[in-house]
């Protein structure tokens, strides 16, 4: 992919240096996108699940700066089909329609120009988190989990390749250790914020 387009049949421009959406304003603070339409973001490949099925067709894109602002992601997932264009460390320019896909953010894309290459530090975070929405604003990001993890459930290991991951040993059933009721009630969800499901993303 060329970063030089024409112009008017007889002049070029750089696209990578034009101005475009920042990946967090894409995000904005909310469960969802406050954007519709197309758009054109730029940032860092930090995930690269690209081919045909069963990968994601697509791969995970990251402000190389971002905001600071705990409330907006800086990453985003950019749906790609089948095909191939980015790497890990790459930094692509991304224009695509953007939706909600089962939760998440992402672009459709429709064009992708690297840019380069570049990189961007793992953010690190910890369980148990404080409430159920607070990884919103990690989406699409490359996180780090700086902490000893338990495996508490592989129930789906064999079928999708996933396993349930807790802090401070394997979960336990809370009627298994406390009485029905409120303390248990209490307890399951003090379970559900300390666990996270790490996939092969196939």
């Amino acid at each position: 992919n060329m970063t030089l387009n024409f112009i008017a049949g007889f002049s070029t421009v750089d696209v990578c240096v034009l101005p475009f959406t920042p990946i967090y304003d894409i995000q904005g603070s909310g469960a969802a996108t406050p954007l519709s339409g197309t758009v054109t973001t730029m940032g860092v490949v930090v995930g690269d699940y690209e081919g045909a099925s069963p990968t994601l067709r697509g791969f995970y894109l990251q402000d190389a700066t971002g905001d600071a602002n705990a409330s907006t992601s800086d990453g985003i997932f950019v749906f790609n089909g089948s095909n191939n264009y980015a790497n890990l460390g790459d930094v692509v320019r991304v224009t695509g329609s953007v939706s909600e896909f089962q939760g998440q953010t992402q672009i459709n894309a429709s064009s992708v120009v690297n840019c380069g290459a570049g990189s961007v530090s793992p953010t690190d975070i910890t369980c148990p988190v404080p409430d159920a929405t607070y990884l919103e604003q990690y989406e699409g990001m490359l996180v780090r989990l700086p902490q000893t993890l338990y495996v508490t459930e592989h129930f789906q290991l064999g079928r999708f390749g996933q396993v349930v991951m807790s802090s401070g040993g394997r979960l336990q059933q809370p009627t298994n250790i406390v009485a029905p009721g409120t303390p248990s009630i209490a307890m399951q969800i003090a379970n559900n914020l300390n666990r996270i499901i790490i996939d092969d993303a196939l």
